[in-house]
């Protein structure tokens, strides 16, 4: 299974839009993109806003589907 992982060192810079944005078009294209948000084991606020965001776009990745 491929993975993409979109990463920057800095918070608030776009990383979710794109991940979104990019499963969005996998989607479109016939296949069947998951997002998991790496997150530490305590997942702060934003790591929580962008699990309610992916699973809202159902896009979430199952627990045990993470590579």
């Amino acid at each position: 299974m491929p993975v993409l992982l979109v990463c920057s060192l800095r918070s608030l810079v776009g990383k979710t839009a794109v991940s979104v944005a990019i499963a969005q078009r996998l989607d479109q294209d016939g296949y069947s993109p998951k997002l998991a948000r790496l997150a530490t084991a305590e997942p702060d606020e934003a790591a929580q806003a962008d699990a309610r965001c992916f699973a809202l776009l159902s896009l979430s990745a199952a627990e045990g589907d993470h590579p």
